[in-house]
């Protein structure tokens, strides 16, 4: 099972590859490129004079497959090309055919600051529709150590049952990258636009009370890991809270060689990436890797990986 890496030609791809190569060497995995030869429906492909589709998004990627082969090394495993409507599209036929393990975007063109998660409409449209975990880079990102490039795993823990999932997804996947583990919960008071001293000490009283509340469900997450015979290696739990998301994730310490898990939940039953509130807001102020997980329904058993293999 390959980990699948988005290349867009005609732009720099360099955080896709390079967090593909985090994954691929975290989980021993190749890494296959896919490239989207973006057509209208019924339309011949353009400038195409005795040329495949593959040999036409060979051409138009070659700097981005090029740039893949450079950096990825030994674990490049070559090029997927699709002829499709929309970039959208073509992608989800490649995971279609490819069946990988994860998908990996990079950012979208927008002029974000380093380290910032920009959602394009394709990424929009693809995490509301992958059927695997998608991962996506920051800008400007890049292995800080190419042995061992991923140091931590964290799972961003709510009160959802989403978050149950997401904490066995990232059990597996420390335990396959022989990482660390930990878990982040965020707390956002609610903005006051005549503070009192009798409202802060209430919303401090609320704040300490989720806490507990939340530290309690973990517990109780945790232990259910051992039921199911996965691997319990946490730093520590990190529950923060602030006026605003980006104020309470910035309560939390971030690694260069960290990566963020958050869970989905099922739109209509449908076995796909959808994000809800919370998760959507994590992800707009995230400064780390993003995994964001599809809704899977049931319990994730020792012989349910969701892509992730148990070490031997």
């Amino acid at each position: 099972m390959s980990v699948l890496v988005a290349i867009e030609p005609g732009r720099r791809n360099t955080a896709a590859i390079e967090l593909a190569g985090t994954l691929a060497t975290a989980l021993d995995r190749q890494v296959k490129a896919a490239v989207v030869v973006v057509v209208a429906a019924g339309m011949p492909s353009p400038l195409r004079v005795g040329m495949t589709d593959e040999k036409l998004g060979e051409l138009l990627a070659r700097d981005g497959l090029e740039e893949a082969k450079h950096r990825l090394g030994d674990r490049y495993d070559g090029v997927i090309v699709k002829r499709d409507r929309s970039a959208r599209a073509g992608l989800l036929a490649a995971i279609e055919e490819e069946r990988p393990g994860q998908l990996v975007l990079g950012p979208a063109e927008g002029g974000i600051p380093p380290g910032h998660i920009h959602l394009g409409p394709t990424t929009r449209g693809l995490l509301n529709s992958s059927s695997v975990p998608v991962l996506l880079a920051p800008e400007g990102y890049s292995r800080i150590d190419a042995d061992h490039p991923l140091r931590r795993v964290t799972v961003a823990f709510g009160p959802d049952p989403e978050s149950i999932f997401a904490l066995r997804y990232s059990a597996l996947l420390a335990e396959r990258a022989d990482t660390q583990l930990r878990t982040a919960t965020f707390w956002v008071r609610q903005a006051s636009t005549a503070p009192n001293p009798g409202g802060v000490k209430y919303e401090n009283e609320l704040a300490a009370q989720w806490k507990e509340q939340m530290q309690a469900k973990i517990d109780k997450a945790v232990r259910g890991l051992d039921d199911l015979d996965l691997p319990t290696r946490f730093i520590h739990t990190d529950i923060a809270d602030g006026q605003d998301w980006g104020a309470a994730i910035d309560q939390v310490d971030w690694d260069a060689g960290d990566l963020m898990v958050v869970g989905s939940s099922p739109p209509s039953g449908l076995r796909s990436v959808f994000l809800g509130s919370r998760s959507a807001e994590i992800l707009r102020r995230a400064t780390v890797p993003v995994a964001v997980l599809p809704a899977i329904e049931g319990k994730l058993g020792p012989g349910r990986s969701a892509g992730i293999p148990r070490t031997t």
